[in-house]
């Protein structure tokens, strides 16, 4: 009698290390101190194509890297960066830091309500996965801007990444 070993599930960390990770969506809501909301499609509206085909890497160490596609922004773009990674609270949070701010952030054209989004200076990502299946993920991540006109004034931001993994 032969008995087959009992397998062990898959963590999330486990899942986001195998294979490549590229964004399929992008949309960011805009929650004002004056309490008026919008939703903005980023992927679609103004997401650049040499962003769209960059390809996320999670290794082991809690290493990442960021890998450049076809597309690039600038002539002096690299192949690769590297960032660093982890996940928290049962694999339910997760930080990216280090080379990730033009990817996570990419700057609006037309920002809405005087939402100054340039002074984003995080290099760094702490969200939320409240979406993670075997190969694919959604990445939630809030930032708090300043408006413009009111600088005393806060804006939460939240982005919403939708990845899958090839």
């Amino acid at each position: 009698c032969t008995q087959t070993p009992p397998t062990t599930p898959q963590t999330r960390e486990d899942v986001l290390r195998i294979g490549k990770w590229v964004r399929v969506s992008c949309t960011k809501h805009i929650h004002t101190w004056d309490g008026s909301d919008t939703t903005k499609d980023v992927y679609t509206s103004y997401l650049p194509a040499c962003l769209k085909d960059d390809t996320l890497v999670f290794s082991t160490s809690h290493l990442g890297t960021r890998y450049y596609g076809a597309s690039r922004c600038s002539g002096g773009d690299p192949d690769h960066v590297t960032f660093n990674w982890g996940l928290s609270n049962n694999g339910n949070n997760i930080y990216i830091y280090g080379n990730v701010k033009d990817f996570f952030f990419p700057i609006d054209p037309m920002p809405f309500h005087n939402v100054d989004e340039i002074i984003i200076d995080s290099a760094s990502v702490n969200g939320t996965l409240p979406n993670f299946y075997d190969g694919a993920m959604l990445l939630s991540y809030k930032i708090y801007a300043h408006d413009a006109t009111y600088p005393y004034y806060t804006d939460t931001v939240t982005y919403q990444s939708e990845f899958d993994r090839y």
